[in-house]
């Protein structure tokens, strides 16, 4: 053996231990599990999301009006957006509301129906309320006898969801069970 012939000390192997590979794969393992959930079609889960948020916003904007002895006004427009706002009595229009007061759907949905057909009162689809009042005193002015406000998935034209609400300010949350041909109150 030559003298300069390098040596390598004991226990100093080249290369990565079983166990470094194990953790180096399961943080792999880790990144495409999260890559795959966000490259997954947000309409499976933004359509019934969407419509709790709008029901949220209605019943936060109805309550905050009785609290405030006010009003809240919730419209919506073809465009996508909507608003839940609360004001004074008589001090509120869709005209009038800042542009950073409306909210959008998400992308990929909007207003309407879908394959529905019928609205979850089992009436036909019809046009969105344009805007409903809720006053002081908890009650609303839905179009007789509810307003409601159907989501649609643009790309898959199955997921439905909805939202309807009473004179009594009771809001509900719908989804449509394409196969079943029938609306599914949903819990909140």
């Amino acid at each position: 053996m030559a003298p300069d012939t390098p040596r390598h000390p004991a226990g100093n192997d080249a290369g990565f231990s079983a166990a470094e590979l194990l953790v180096v794969l399961a943080a792999l393992a880790a990144l495409a599990t999260v890559y795959m959930a966000l490259q997954r079609a947000p309409e499976i889960y933004t359509v019934e999301s969407a419509a709790q948020r709008l029901a949220a916003e209605i019943e936060r904007a109805r309550a905050e009006a009785v609290a405030r002895e006010g009003e809240a006004l919730i419209a919506v427009l073809p465009d996508g957006r909507f608003a839940a706002r609360v004001g004074d009595a008589g001090s509120l229009s869709v005209t009038g509301t800042p542009s950073e007061e409306w909210e959008s759907l998400p992308d990929g949905m909007g207003w309407g129906a879908g394959e529905a057909g019928t609205d979850p009162l089992g009436r036909p689809a019809g046009p969105l309320p344009a805007q409903v009042y809720c006053g002081a005193d908890g009650e609303c002015s839905p179009p007789a006898p509810w307003a409601v406000y159907t989501l649609r998935s643009d790309r898959e034209p199955h997921r439905v969801a909805a939202v309807t609400l009473d004179a009594a300010g009771s809001v509900e949350v719908w989804a449509w069970a394409a196969g079943t041909g029938s609306w599914t109150a949903v819990a909140r």
